[in-house]
C-alpha cells in the first residue's frame, strides 16, 4: 500500500471489511445452534467444546503469528490465516459430519489465529496518533456485523447454516485474499523505502514539515521523526532514533519494573478475556436462571451491541485524549459496578449490566496494548504473547461457567471471580500510573510517554 494519510485511512477501511467478514463465523455459531445440533444430531455441549477448542488453538497460535510477523512480515501472515479461515468453513460446508465439524470450526479454523497481531501491528505502524479511534473503528466491524447479520438471518428462512457457512468460505476467497493481496503491505518495506528517501532528503536539506509524520504508514513517521523539526513517532513506529530506547532494544533490556508493567498489563487482558467468555457464553444463561423474561433479554443483548459501538468510540477518545494508564483504571472500574449489578439481580440489572458493561466491551484490549507499546514498542511476538492473556481468560471464563453451575447450580461464584479480577486490573493500572510518575533512571522517556 502507498504511503500518505490518503492511504492510510484506505488501508483502514481494508481491514474492516476484513475484519467483518472474519467474524461471520461467531454470527453463524450464535444464530444457528440449535440447527446445527438438530442436522448433526450433536448435543450443545459438542459444539461449545469445538467453540473453545477453536479459541484455544487460536491462543496458542498467536504468539507464533507473532514471529510469523516479525519473521516473514504481515502481508504473508494474513495471507496464511485468511487460508486457513477458508479451508476451515470450507471443511464445515462440505463435510457435514460431526467429526469434520469439529475439525474445520474447532482445529483448522483456530490456526487462523495466527493472523490475531497483524492488525494491530499494522494500525501501530500507520498512525502516530488517533490509534485508539482507528482501533475503534476496526472492531466496530463485529459489533456492526452482529447488527446487521442477525435480522437477515432471522428474516430469511431459506438461510441455512450450510448456507452461511458456505457464504463465509466464498467471501473470504474472493474479497479477503483480493484485499490483502491488492492493498496490504508489509510495513517494513514501507520502512525501507521511506529511510531511503528520507536519506536523500536528509542529503539536501535541515529538517522536514512539522506534522510530516502524524499519520503515515512505518518508516515515512520514523525518519520524519530523527529529523530536525519532524514530529516525533512513537515507540514501534520509529525508523531512526537518535538514542537507544526500550522499543530499539527490546525486551530483553527491559528492567524488573517495566517486565512488571507488562505483567500487569498481561493480568488485565487476561480479566478482559474471562469478562467476555462469561458474558458471550454464559450471560443469557445468568439471565434466564435469575427467571428473566425472554423479551428482556432480547432488549438487554440490543442494548449491549448498541453500546459495544458507543463504547468503542468513547473510549478511543478519551485513550486518544487522556491519562491512558488512567482511562483503562477507569474502564475496569466501571466492569467491577456491572457486575457487581449483575450479582445482586435486581430487577432492572439485566439492561444496567448491557449499558455498562457494553461501554468498556471493546476498549480493553487496544489500551493495554497501546500502553504496551509506549513502554516497549510494538512487536509481533509482544502483541501475540500479549493476545495468548485475553484469549486463556476467554476460554477458562467460557469453561468455568458451566462447569460450576454442573456443580453448584448457580453463576454467583463466576460473577463474583469476575468482580474480583476487574478489581485486580483497575488496580493493576494505577501502579502502573505510579510507575509513569516515578520512571526508572534511564527509562525517564517511556514513563513520559505514559503520560500521553
Amino acid at each position: 500500500m502507498g504511503k500518505g494519510r490518503s492511504s492510510v485511512w484506505v488501508g483502514l477501511g481494508v481491514l474492516w471489511v476484513v475484519g467483518f467478514i472474519g467474524a461471520l463465523s461467531r454470527f453463524i455459531m450464535a444464530f444457528y445452534q440449535i440447527q446445527i445440533s438438530d442436522d448433526l444430531h450433536i448435543g450443545r455441549g459438542f459444539i461449545s467444546l469445538s467453540w473453545s477448542t477453536n479459541l484455544l488453538i487460536a491462543a496458542l497460535c498467536a504468539p507464533l503469528g507473532g514471529w510469523l510477523v516479525d519473521r516473514f512480515g504481515v502481508r504473508r501472515v494474513m495471507l496464511l490465516s485468511t487460508l486457513l479461515s477458508v479451508a476451515g468453513t470450507g471443511v464445515v460446508y462440505l463435510g457435514q459430519h460431526p467429526l469434520l465439524f469439529f475439525t474445520g470450526y474447532g482445529v483448522i479454523s483456530g490456526l487462523a489465529g495466527i493472523g490475531a497481531s497483524t492488525t494491530y501491528v499494522l494500525l501501530f505502524s500507520w498512525f502516530g496518533k488517533h490509534r485508539a479511534k482507528a482501533i475503534a473503528l476496526i472492531q466496530s466491524a463485529s459489533s456492526i456485523g452482529l447488527a446487521v447479520c442477525t435480522p437477515i438471518f432471522a428474516q430469511n428462512s431459506w438461510l441455512s447454516w450450510k448456507v452461511t457457512f458456505l457464504t463465509s468460505c466464498l467471501l473470504g476467497l474472493v474479497v479477503t485474499l483480493p484485499l490483502i493481496l491488492l492493498f496490504i503491505r508489509n510495513p517494513r518495506k514501507d520502512k525501507e523505502s521511506s529511510e531511503a528517501a528520507a536519506g536523500r532528503t536528509n542529503a539536501t536539506a535541515d529538517g522536514a514539515p512539522d506534522g510530516a509524520a502524524e499519520e503515515a504508514p512505518n518508516g515515512a513517521a520514523g525518519t520524519a521523526g530523527g529529523t530536525k523539526g519532524g514530529a516525533r513517532a512513537p515507540n514501534g513506529a520509529a525508523g531512526t532514533t537518535p538514542a537507544p530506547s526500550m522499543a530499539a532494544t527490546g525486551l530483553k533490556q527491559l528492567g524488573r519494573t517495566q517486565l512488571a508493567v507488562l505483567a500487569l498489563i498481561g493480568l488485565a487482558l487476561f480479566t478482559c478475556g474471562f469478562n467476555m467468555g462469561t458474558v458471550e457464553m454464559n450471560l443469557v444463561a445468568i439471565h434466564q436462571e435469575a427467571g428473566v423474561s425472554q423479551s428482556s433479554i432480547a432488549a438487554a443483548m440490543a442494548v449491549l451491541g448498541i453500546m459495544e459501538i458507543v463504547g468503542s468510540f468513547a473510549f478511543g477518545f478519551l485513550l486518544d485524549k487522556w491519562n491512558k494508564p488512567y482511562v483503562m483504571s477507569m474502564l475496569y472500574g466501571i466492569r467491577v459496578i456491572s457486575f457487581v449489578v449483575l450479582f445482586a439481580h435486581f430487577s432492572w440489572s439485566p439492561v444496567i449490566f448491557a449499558f455498562t458493561f457494553g461501554v468498556t466491551y471493546l476498549g480493553a484490549v487496544p489500551g493495554g496494548l497501546m500502553i504496551a507499546d509506549q513502554l516497549a514498542g510494538i512487536k509481533g511476538r509482544l502483541v501475540g504473547t500479549l493476545l495468548l492473556f485475553h484469549q486463556g481468560g476467554g476460554i477458562l471464563g467460557a469453561l468455568l461457567g458451566g462447569t460450576l453451575y454442573d456443580y453448584m447450580k448457580s453463576y454467583q461464584l463466576l460473577i463474583a471471580a469476575d468482580a474480583g479480577l476487574g478489581f485486580l486490573a483497575a488496580a493493576g493500572y494505577i501502579l502502573i500510573r505510579r510507575y509513569r510518575s516515578h520512571p526508572l533512571p534511564g527509562n525517564r522517556e517511556a514513563g513520559a510517554e505514559l503520560s500521553a
